[in-house]
């Protein structure tokens, strides 16, 4: 079920029934789908604790329901995961969760006297989605978590070396792949780059007809405009523009919201069943 998900580009709702721990993580940590439902049925959404949306060709924005619902309807609403009721999530210390390729970025940014994009890299480490959960609440005997997984493949679309590496942390900041459009400048950067840091970057010329998951432009709203239209014209799963005032990415929208709802109650009386032996 799994692999016809990721193939038909589908995922709004996965059931699981099983007692063994490992299993159920298996599969939940590798389920493209927007809500996973263990040992309960699949039906009968509650605002607030399923919070409704899928990934891909499933959901094109906020969970209905969810803790970011009413902020995507404001034009400007920066939002912080502790905002919204985000938990660090169990045993995580100040430099675990963050991705390896903004630490590089980071050091990099460092060493070449780049102390803006350095400093940007340390604030996103600190607030990336990726490093919280969201417990939400529910009847007894029941245990609902949103959590945050990258997207995929994010372009960054800009002229402009200090913007497009301000894009660049952005999206590994949230554990995505950036795609760079042709040109002199993100080609001129490139050169500059660790090798390590430019395994988690592409160059695309026809970047509008590539699998990006998100864009994220800086430029004149005439082209955003005719931009947005023509990732709108694409067949497949919605595609979302994003600009930005100044350095402030709204990280959660480089992410996809994820939530689990288990029925603690199902697990039965043999304990034996729980783990699985040699």
């Amino acid at each position: 079920m799994l692999y016809v998900s990721r193939a038909t580009g589908y995922g709004l709702t996965l059931g699981v029934h099983s007692r063994i721990d490992e299993s159920i993580d298996f599969i939940t940590t590798r389920a493209h789908v927007g809500n996973v439902y263990v040992n309960r049925n699949m039906i009968g959404a509650v605002v607030g604790v399923q919070p409704l949306g899928g990934e891909g060709k499933s959901g094109t924005g906020p969970k209905a329901g969810g803790p970011l619902y009413l902020y995507r309807l404001l034009r400007q609403a920066p939002v912080s995961p502790v905002r919204i009721g985000g938990l660090r999530k169990p045993g995580e210390q100040e430099q675990q969760g963050t991705p390896v390729a903004l630490q590089m970025l980071a050091g990099w940014a460092q060493q070449t006297g780049r102390s803006v994009i350095a400093e940007l890299c340390m604030d996103y480490a600190i607030r990336t989605p990726l490093r919280y959960g969201i417990p939400l609440r529910g009847p007894t005997g029941e245990r609902n978590t949103l959590a945050f997984v990258p997207r995929g493949e994010v372009a960054c679309i800009a002229n402009d070396e200090a913007v497009l590496l301000e894009q660049i942390a952005a999206v590994l900041a949230t554990g995505n792949r950036a795609l760079l459009a042709g040109g002199s400048v993100p080609r001129a950067l490139v050169d500059t780059l660790p090798s390590a840091l430019c395994e988690q970057l592409r160059i695309e010329p026809d970047w509008t007809h590539a699998a990006t998951t998100a864009v994220l432009y800086a430029g004149s709203a005439e082209e955003a405009y005719r931009l947005r239209n023509e990732l709108a014209a694409r067949d497949g799963t919605r595609v979302p523009l994003i600009t930005a005032t100044g350095r402030n990415f709204p990280l959660y929208r480089l992410t996809t919201e994820r939530v689990v709802s288990v029925n603690t109650t199902a697990a039965g009386g043999n304990a034996s069943l729980m783990t699985l032996t040699a």
